[in-house]
């Protein structure tokens, strides 16, 4: 979950409290939560990462905490992106 200034003043907190508790319920212990900073799209925040092992990280954004939930059950839980919550799929890196 990035918690950068820009995130938080957009709602990331409640984002955030929504997807510990959805995580909490629906797979305790299974899923690592991690929080980091800006992702430098403040005009799209809230956002999440959702980084699977073995596929590419799928970044989310412009998020509520329903938006969250469904993140969680369909992607996290589930192995199917999110189209409609979704930004971009890959990595970033310098050439």
């Amino acid at each position: 979950m990035h918690l950068g200034t820009c995130g938080l003043a957009s709602g990331a907190g409640k984002v955030l409290d929504a997807a510990r508790e959805a995580l909490e319920e629906l797979a305790p212990d299974t899923v690592e939560l991690a929080t980091t900073g800006c992702a430098g799209l403040c005009c799209r925040e809230p956002m999440a990462t959702v980084k699977l092992e073995g596929e590419r990280p799928v970044k989310y954004a412009d998020l509520d905490a329903a938006a969250i939930v469904d993140i969680v059950r369909e992607h996290i839980l589930g192995g199917e992106v999110v189209a409609k919550h979704a930004l971009a799929v890959g990595e970033e890196t310098i050439a």
